[in-house]
Parts: structure tokens; sequence; C-alpha cells
């Protein structure tokens, strides 16, 4: 048998080789540019409040993403998070259990796995079964920080009450799911955070965030799990993370933040209906917390008002004054953040220690929108902090009349 000259066939090896790869690497920027697709689609979707139809391109981006990335990487948190906050919102929409249609008559059965379970029942996870169900009840926009919510739809409405049953069902299918996959994300955010300051995080999207966005990112994981509790009406899971974002957002947020008023009545709200009479008690305290974020909200729409209308350079010393006062409310919401953290650490109040040890005790990192508003927009909102302060009284009212921890309905 003659030997083959090994020269003879080593152009024909290495060009099937180079063949090979570049198949492969062709095959890949296919499959990524398919991924990208599908999350800026479901972007889109979620812009649109299409939410069905979000969640099911996240569902679908996660699985070719798991075959890239290994189930614990940190590049997944952002994609988990987005999957269980759409689901969440299909939930809300189809529901109105936070308020937007009329509220459930008992404590919710829905199945809501422990924390212990919650990345096997995200690895089998199941998208909304029915079609775009955006235009369905809105969530209730009385207390809403962040704008109107949109307007209900009475007809898709009434069909919902005919199909009671099957939406049920598939609320508490998708509250599950969201709970799943939220907790994946948490997790996973919570890991780099205890890396230290100095952690960042390459995004798919090819954004690199700081220390500092992580925490704001997990701030709003714990704030949707909450609204997983609430929808489901775990008042007391629901409390414990409301606590854990509002700790992580304190010192991110401007004292006059919107946000920060959000967060502090999320809390209020959710201890209103605590099933520990004391912390009930609580309540008042974090609606009050609110009240005082939009008050410092209405200040400063007033100076910048008086700035926009005047022009004086005499308001230059007014200014100045005015930044000492910030920076004296944020030292003392500072302060009220650290007293919380140490709270936490010394007790369980249900939420597993969630939000132990990272809160933090930087400069804001939300920009000041007040100083960048123009005359028109400072008018429009200070009209909605005025109707939203009233509410917020009215709210306080009803506590001075009836307590919320001796009330024997909110049990």
């Amino acid at each position: 048998m003659s030997d083959i000259p090994s020269g003879k066939i080593q152009p024909d090896a290495q060009t099937h080789s180079l063949s090979a790869m570049d198949e492969f690497n062709q095959q890949a920027a296919t499959s990524l540019e398919s991924l990208r697709g599908l999350l800026d689609g479901a972007k889109r979707d979620a812009a649109l409040k299409q939410y069905s139809s979000a969640a099911d391109k996240l569902a679908e981006a996660l699985e070719g993403l798991r075959e890239t990335y290994a189930e614990d990487s940190p590049q997944l948190a952002p994609i988990f998070h987005r999957y269980g906050h759409a689901l969440l919102e299909h939930a809300i929409t189809t529901s109105g259990a936070l308020g937007g249609g009329g509220g459930a008559a008992g404590p919710a059965e829905a199945s809501i796995p422990s924390r212990g379970g919650a990345s096997s029942a995200a690895s089998s996870s199941s998208k909304p079964k029915t079609d775009n169900a955006a235009n369905g009840i809105a969530k209730d926009g009385r207390f809403s920080f962040g704008g109107d919510g949109p307007e209900s739809d009475d007809e898709g409405a009434a069909e919902g009450e005919e199909e009671a049953p099957d939406d049920q069902e598939e609320e508490e299918d998708d509250l599950s799911v969201a709970f799943s996959v939220l907790e994946l994300a948490r997790v996973r955010y919570e890991k780099l955070i205890e890396q230290g300051d100095d952690v960042n995080l390459n995004t798919l999207d090819g954004e690199q965030w700081s220390s500092l966005q992580i925490k704001a990112q997990l701030a709003e994981v714990l704030n949707d799990l909450a609204d997983v509790g609430l929808e489901s009406e775990n008042f007391q899971q629901a409390s414990a993370d409301y606590s854990s974002a509002l700790t992580l957002l304190t010192p991110l947020l401007q004292p006059h933040s919107r946000r920060l008023a959000d967060a502090y009545l999320r809390l209020g709200l959710a201890l209103e209906y605590h099933p520990e009479m004391e912390q009930r008690a609580e309540a008042k305290k974090y609606v009050e917390g609110a009240l005082h974020a939009l008050e410092k909200r209405k200040e400063s729409l007033e100076f910048r008002e008086k700035v926009l209308s005047q022009g004086d350079e005499k308001l230059k010393a007014e200014a100045a004054a005015a930044l000492v006062r910030e920076e004296k409310a944020r030292e003392e919401s500072n302060r009220a953040a650290r007293e919380r953290d140490e709270m936490q650490s010394g007790q369980d109040a249900g939420g597993k220690g969630k939000g132990k040890d990272t809160a933090v005790k930087d400069v804001p990192f939300e920009r000041d929108d007040v100083a960048e508003m123009g005359e028109e927009k400072v008018k429009s909102e200070l009209k909605d902090v005025e109707e939203m302060l009233q509410e917020l009284q009215a709210k306080l009212e009803e506590y001075a009349q009836a307590p919320p921890e001796r009330s024997l309905s909110a049990g």
C-alpha cells in the first residue's frame, strides 16, 4: 500500500476546515441577529403595552440565550427581569387586582412558588396563552407617580367576565412564572453587588452598568416581586420586597423624586394589609414619607417656576440655599435608609434577607429632572403634584379615622 503524500491533502483539508468555520461563524451571527431582533421586538411591544407578545418574544430569546450563556450568567439578569415584568403586567391588565377593575373577592389562590423553588419553576416557564390583552383592565391611576394609566376597555372587561375561570388560571400561571424569573434576576444582581462597588455588568444591549446602576435595577426587580405579592394578596412578601426596594432607592434618588414618593406609598399601602398588627401600624409612616417627598417636589417646582419667570441674578443666592436644603434632606434620607437596613439585618420580615447589606451611601444616581424643566412642564407637573398631595392627605385622614392596625377587614 503506497503512502499518500501528506502535502497533497493538506490544502483540501485546510479549505474544508475554513469552510466549516465560516459556516459556524455565519450561523452564530445569524443566531445573534435573530436574538437581537426578538429583544428589540419585545421592547417595542412592551412600549405599546402589548405584554403578551413581549413575553412570548422574551421567552423565545431566553431559550436561544441559554445555548450560549450559563444558567447563572449575570448577562441574563436583565432579560429575566424584562420577561418577569412583561408577565406581571399581562396578569395585571387582565385582572385589575392592583386596583384597575374591582379587586378579588378573597385571597388569591395563585400557586406562587417558594424562593427555594424559583429556579426549577422558571425552567418550565410557559408563555401567556391569550392574544395581546394590553387594552384590558388598566392599573389604578390614582397614585400613579409615573404618569396616567391607560383607559380601561369596557367591552374587553365584559368579555373578561364571561371567561373569568380561564382568565384566572392564566393569571395564576403568569404570576407563578413571573415570580420565578424575577427571582432568577434578583439572585444574579445580588451576587454581582456582593462583589463590591467596583463591579460592572456588560449587558446584551451593549451597555456597561456601574454598581449604582445594578443596585437601581435590583430595586426595580424587588419592586416587581412586591407587585407579584400584592397581586396574589401575599401582603407580607409584598411589604418585605417593597421595603428592600425602598432601602436601595433612597440614596440613589433625589429627595423630591416622584419615584421615591411612589416607593414610600407602595410600602405603606402593602403594610396596611400586613397580617401582623404591629406592621400595619407602620403604614401611616410610609404614606407620610410619600407626602413629604411630594412636598419637597412642590417646593422645587415652585422655585424653578420663580427662576424661569424672573431670570434674576439675585436668585443665585436662593439657588445655593436650596442646594443646602437639598443636601440636608439627602442626608436625612440616607440616615433613614441606613436605619431600615439595620432593622432588616436584625430581623427577617419574611423577605429572606433580600436587600440586606445592599444599601448605598452615594450621591443621588438620579438626575434632577426639575432643574431641566421648562415653564409649561413645570405648570403641568405642579398641577399633578398638588392633586396627588390632596389624595395622600385624604388617605392620611382615612388612617386617622380608622387606623389600619384596628381594621378587621384588612386581614
